[in-house]
């Protein structure tokens, strides 16, 4: 009886082992096909949830942060790869080239060193009227009194004028066309009156628009860059030049890529001058653009000359060529005189244009917008990789290719702006941008079993 009652409770044992380890066999495969299934889901989630604004506002402040220069619109840069030197002989002291659409610097010589930009200073003056005018404080049809410091007269005997009197009838406008023109101190003077009153009031007003442009090496007491104590260098004028073509583009056809200035004209007459026109005397005077390369460089439109003994001969030229425009910076150049000062600025610059338009071009970018990543391991179920930065490319080719190298999702933990990818540009085997991919929006780490199926998608990665 012993032995047939131990045989019943070894049948037992064994059926209740069997038992349970089906149900834990049964339990094991359950779970891990849920982890399958949840791996599964991972790799299927295309989409992310909409920013809140405080996201928004989080992941901006981060870019701004970790990508300072980058995001910076004002900021000239070295090309990111390496060129060949060019071989130029550039016979001023100090220049530049710069691409004006992505703030490539292409060439420089001695480009930090002071020296006064003369009238080239009248740039800035341009831009000051131009940003009233924005803001609605004044127009370029307003009629401008002349106070008689303005009256070409009472000039010094060298400084360049468009010929202004006392009595006559001017507008804003015109005035514009003597600085850029003729590059008249009679127009910079009057024009400074009548903007903020008094030189002083004006020349605040353009250190203060310089130093919001970020420049530390510049510096005017006087509007027209007839004084030497007037100092810039040819980076921070390029720089400048540069802001002020892009947020006043109309400027180079209003202006700077005007010809002739022939003033004054009858409508401007004093009443003086109506007499003497009666009499027979010949009031009107014209003048030619003092930017010769106008008349020689391809596709130039501006911008501004500037020259007194202290600085040499000073220009800055823009020109624009299928759809790629250059900004062109020497200063103290050489020249006995006028003649001879304009020779040696044709010459350099058209060396430095025509050495830029050919071998470079800009390609305008149209970046992804974003790319889903789906995150295992995470509360969050996706975050998107978002660019960086904006980006316009200065290339040495139009045949530019661009590689996307993103992960197929990440894991746990997702930190805000943090690099997860990247885009690269090339050209053939030259890798000449890259612009990092980051993630939109933290993600925390989820639950053990979020845990289990980041563990399981790592494994087969």
């Amino acid at each position: 009886m012993k032995s047939s009652a131990s045989t019943n409770e070894k049948k037992c044992l064994r059926k209740i082992i069997l038992v349970t380890a089906g149900s834990l066999f049964a339990s094991a495969l359950v779970f891990f096909i849920c982890i399958y299934i949840s791996a599964q889901n991972v790799k299927k989630q295309n989409s992310a949830e909409q920013l809140t604004q405080e996201q928004a506002e989080t992941l901006e402040k981060a870019l701004d942060s970790y990508y300072k220069d980058e995001r910076d619109p004002l900021l000239l840069k070295a090309l990111p790869y390496k060129i060949k030197e060019p071989h130029l002989n550039i016979n001023a002291k100090s220049a530049i080239i710069v691409d004006t659409l992505t703030g490539s610097i292409l060439y420089e010589k001695n480009a930090d060193e002071q020296i006064p930009p003369a009238s080239m200073t009248k740039i800035v003056e341009m831009f000051v009227v131009l940003s009233e005018c924005k803001k609605g404080n004044i127009s370029l049809n307003d009629k401008v009194p002349l106070p008689p410091e303005s009256w070409s007269v009472n000039l010094p005997q060298d400084a360049s004028r468009m010929f202004l009197s006392e009595g006559e009838n001017v507008t804003l406008k015109e005035l514009m066309l003597g600085l850029a023109i003729a590059s008249g101190n009679d127009a910079s003077i009057a024009t400074a009156h009548y903007v903020a009153g008094t030189m002083q009031d004006f020349v605040n007003l353009m250190n203060e628009a310089v130093k919001e442009a970020g420049l530390t090496k510049t510096h005017f007491v006087e509007s027209s860059g007839y004084s030497e104590e007037n100092v810039t260098t040819a980076k921070e004028f390029a720089r400048f030049a540069r802001l002020y073509i892009n947020t006043f583009p109309e400027s180079l056809a209003l202006f700077h890529s005007q010809k002739k200035l022939a003033y004054p004209q009858e409508k401007n007459f004093s009443e003086k001058e109506k007499k003497e026109a009666l009499s027979g005397k010949r009031i009107t005077i014209e003048q030619e653009n003092t930017n010769k390369l106008l008349e020689v460089l391809e596709g130039c439109d501006g911008l501004k000359t500037g020259f007194i003994n202290e600085s040499g001969y000073n220009i800055a030229v823009t020109a624009e060529r299928n759809g790629t425009r250059i900004l062109c910076v020497t200063m103290g150049g050489p020249g006995s005189n006028t003649q001879e000062g304009n020779i040696y600025r044709v010459a350099d610059n058209t060396a430095l244009a025509e050495w830029a338009f050919s071998s470079f071009k800009d390609l305008n970018v149209t970046l992804e917008k974003s790319i889903t990543i789906p995150v295992a391991g995470s509360k969050t179920k996706a975050v998107n990789l978002v660019p960086a930065f904006s980006l316009n490319l200065t290339s040495p080719s139009s045949s530019v290719q661009v590689h996307k190298i993103v992960p197929q999702y990440l894991f746990d933990e997702v930190e805000c702006a943090k690099e997860y990818g990247r885009l690269e540009y090339m050209d053939g085997e030259t890798l000449l941008y890259t612009v990092p991919l980051v993630a939109d929006r933290s993600a925390s780490k989820g639950s053990v079993f979020s845990f289990l199926v980041s563990a399981f998608l790592k494994k087969g990665a």
